[in-house]
């Protein structure tokens, strides 16, 4: 059977309210919408309509472990521990890093302005973003793990003059690609080293990991890794590379300084509500 999903553009889900900066909301208010912000709306107007190339044929059959399989569950909830149990995957990686999130978000005031378009000047966004792993997947990706990050296609918004945005800064350090299995990607999973799953309702947002309610779980298994990684493997084979915008704005270099490998500190988190 071959099924080809579609996405109600009238009805998100309560957990991709994260996806959206101060400055959407700003923009979303100011066209007259209510001060609570209708997620729906707000996806519906910044995602692609349609990210599949193709009809999708259901190929992953359900993963069930062996009677006798040991696997270590690690529950986290934000706002408590999510970030830190996030971070701390990415710093004990060795060999990869492999994650789905539907969408990347600034912390700092680097996403949608009220212009339209996003980004900072690339040496305040390597000096001041403070998304919990904006630092450690650079620095995880220039000591030599090898980093793939899966995300939605945001078509509706364009990098201002000079700018650029956190998803293209990780573009020019490691490997990033556009989803185009199915109609959206909603799920938010990371796969370290071939061997270690979480798997979680927190997207890449502020208030995701530090605000609201969310809650997600760590497998320390080959088996379940195998199979996280096989979907990821073929999402990715179907998906679209991602590079930076050509953008006069941005000098040779300030693109070589993007790139730099200096090991970059990670900032303390922001208090919890």
């Amino acid at each position: 059977t071959t099924t080809t999903t579609t996405r109600d553009a009238g009805g998100g889900d309560d957990d991709d309210a994260g996806t959206l900066d101060d400055d959407g909301r700003a923009r979303a208010r100011a066209r007259g919408a209510d001060s609570k912000v209708s997620t729906s709306r707000c996806l519906s107007e910044l995602t692609t309509t349609r990210a599949q190339n193709d009809t999708y044929a259901p190929r992953f059959r359900e993963f069930v472990a062996a009677a006798d399989a040991r696997v270590g569950l690690t529950p986290f909830f934000s706002p408590d521990t999510s970030a830190d149990a996030s971070a701390s995957l990415v710093r004990e990686a060795r060999e990869s890093v492999d994650v789905f999130t539907p969408a990347v978000e600034s912390w700092s005031g680097c996403g949608a302005t009220k212009s339209g378009c996003a980004g900072c000047a690339p040496d305040r966004v390597r000096a001041n973003e403070a998304f919990v792993l904006f630092r450690e997947l650079l620095n995880a990706a220039h000591r030599g793990v090898r980093v793939r990050l899966l995300t939605n296609r945001f078509d509706s918004v364009r990098e201002c003059a000079g700018a650029v945005s956190v998803l293209s800064y990780f573009a020019e350090n490691f490997d990033v690609r556009t989803y185009t299995s199915t109609t959206f990607m909603h799920a938010k999973a990371m796969i370290v080293d071939n061997n270690v799953t979480a798997i979680s309702s927190v997207n890449w947002s502020k208030s995701s990991y530090l605000e609201n309610r969310e809650a997600g779980v760590v497998a320390r298994s080959k088996s379940v890794a195998e199979f996280a990684g096989e979907v990821f493997e073929y999402d990715w084979s179907v998906a679209e590379v991602w590079r930076m915008p050509a953008n006069d704005g941005i000098s040779e270099d300030e693109i070589q300084r993007m790139k730099s490998s200096e090991w970059l500190p990670p900032f303390s988190l922001s208090p919890r509500n």
